[in-house]
């Protein structure tokens, strides 16, 4: 379930961050309570939540057995998927924006650096891995 629920994020990920890039009036992080910064602050935890748990999650090796052993599981992730997890999960767009005082900003240079939130797309390397969208 957790999987699918992932799934559903990174659908929802692919759609509003386009969206919002392209037709928000301010590039970076709107106030607390608007619907674009409580839907990125919740979608980011959850993937943060799915990192935590990715150290978790027993997988099959090459010859089909499956592993459980901890450190093993751990080991495969931290390989390639927790870099391309943490890429995608990091907000750097808010980051920046903020290192340069531009939070609140229209100009040039915060649509700009708001680029760096299409990062979050890299999610989408999920979806090729899903057993209900691929055989």
């Amino acid at each position: 379930m957790w999987w699918a629920f992932i799934l559903v994020t990174v659908l929802v990920t692919m759609v509003a961050d386009p969206y919002c890039l392209a037709f928000a009036e301010y590039p970076g992080l709107y106030p607390p309570t608007s619907p674009d910064t409580i839907l990125n602050i919740i979608l980011t935890a959850i993937y943060i939540a799915d990192i935590l748990l990715n150290f978790m999650v027993a997988f099959h090796d090459d010859e089909g057995h499956l592993v459980i052993d901890a450190k093993t599981i751990a080991a495969h992730y931290l390989q390639w998927r927790f870099w391309v997890d943490l890429l995608t999960t990091v907000p750097f767009d808010w980051i920046v924006l903020g290192a340069m005082g531009l939070q609140y900003s229209s100009t040039v240079e915060a649509r700009y650096v708001a680029l760096l939130r299409l990062l979050r797309l890299g999610r989408a390397y999920r979806l090729k891995k899903s057993p209900y969208l691929c055989n």
